[in-house]
């Protein structure tokens, strides 16, 4: 996306997408510069790294329990490897519980990591509400009837980074309505019951930590609670695909608690915060421990093998034709030509999440004989589509990708004149 479109274009695709458009946005500069694909890691690296660095010596939290926190799911795998928009949650809730206890000092300054928050990922929106109902509309409406402490100064700006959230959320909201990845869908599965158990039982952790440890602390508590109802109603109203991307936004999610309610001034109930964000690590600990393995042992897609092949031997074509869009997205930012959806008509940059639609794929590759302007093009061909019709005479096998770990494989065919 970053590659093949402008700035406009991104917030108008940001709807099918699924994701807020900050991320793409920042990879702009990288694909502008000529960089690799390689260099979002390192963005995502860096900006770990930062949160990591803010969290070790700005935070309030016992050396031990950041030592140990360091070392965990918010802040390795995930958020420092995978290069994709939730890295950014990690830098928003580091100077989110930096800044907490001076949010009514420094009232503005607070509402940037909120506004970051906005724009990281939109299941971080149930904790975004709850930091903007507890602290902002709280305080607004004890100024109006003249409870607040604020003075008109700090009212201003409050009142401003008030505005600032709501507008940032209005934005992403109204840009990201309408039309969703197809593959977002509600259905039953092991992996979603599990995420929902694991969430309802935090909520009850965190309460019952609030309640019996932390009476100071249960807005907090409120706050952490419904922002893992937010996510149950998304998975279970909205799509309940959910992967270790998801479990990680759970750690992430409760360093904001750690960093609040278990300071080191806390004593021996400072590490029950600590607990309770280790406490995923029991639920799925082996499969990221499982997923790294894979990843450092072999190939986890062959779109890069199928790119670097185009890239060597057909340099002189202008667009490559695809089967659908979904798979070979995953090619597109390594491939010099573009990619053209043959189930679509559009460039696959406009089609990359009509997804599930396996059938439409099929009859489209099937009745590819029947358009000229296809014929002495070459074709991309997700491994898992591959049908007799493609077999005969009209289709001429040029070259297929090694065996991947996802079974993300490919085979390129040149259509015959």
């Amino acid at each position: 996306m970053a590659k093949n479109m402008s700035v406009p274009e991104l917030i108008r695709f940001s709807r099918y997408e699924g994701h807020p458009v900050l991320w793409h946005m920042m990879l702009i500069p990288l694909v502008k510069l000529g960089l690799p694909v390689f260099s979002m890691n390192v963005l995502s690296f860096l900006i770990v790294s930062a949160s990591a660095f803010l969290f070790l010596f700005k935070g309030k939290n016992n050396l031990v329990i950041k030592c140990i926190v360091l070392f965990t799911v918010p802040f390795v795998y995930i958020f420092s490897s995978i290069s994709r928009n939730y890295c950014l949650i990690l830098p928003a809730v580091v100077l989110i519980g930096i800044l907490y206890e001076k949010r009514r000092e420094k009232p503005f300054l607070y509402s940037l990591p909120i506004v970051l928050l906005v724009f990281s990922h939109a299941l971080s929106w149930g904790m975004v509400a709850g930091l903007t109902v507890t602290f902002y509309v709280v305080e607004i409406v004890r100024f109006i009837a003249k409870k607040s402490e604020l003075s008109k100064k700090k009212f201003i700006g409050l009142l401003a980074g008030f505005l600032l959230i709501a507008a940032s959320s209005l934005f992403v909201v109204l840009t990201m309505s309408g039309e969703r990845n197809s593959g977002y869908s509600v259905y039953p599965n092991a992996e979603a019951e599990y995420t929902l158990f694991l969430l309802s039982g935090l909520i009850l952790l965190v309460f019952a930590d609030g309640m019996l440890f932390r009476k100071k602390y249960i807005k907090e508590a409120l706050i952490i609670g419904g922002t893992f109802l937010f996510q149950i109603i998304v998975y279970t109203q909205v799509y309940s695909s959910v992967g270790l991307q998801r479990f990680s936004l759970i750690p992430a999610f409760l360093l904001f608690y750690l960093m609040v309610a278990g300071k080191e001034e806390e004593k021996r109930n400072a590490y029950i915060p600590a607990l309770l964000l280790l406490l995923p690590l029991l639920f799925f600990g082996k499969d990221y421990l499982k997923t790294v393995v894979k990843d450092v042992r072999g190939n986890y897609s062959s779109a890069q093998e199928m790119a670097w092949y185009i890239n060597a031997n057909l340099g002189g074509e202008d667009i490559i034709l695809v089967d659908a869009g979904i798979f070979e997205q995953t090619i597109v930012p390594y491939v010099e030509p573009k990619l053209y959806d043959i189930v679509y008509e559009a460039d696959i940059e406009d089609s990359l999440y009509h997804v599930l639609e396996i059938n439409a794929s099929l009859d489209a590759l099937k009745d590819i004989p029947n358009h000229e302007e296809y014929r002495g093009k070459y074709l991309i061909v997700y491994a898992g589509f591959e049908i007799e019709e493609l077999k005969n005479g009209d289709f001429e096998e040029v070259f297929r990708t090694g065996k991947s770990l996802k079974g993300e494989d490919y085979i390129l065919y040149y259509v015959k004149k």
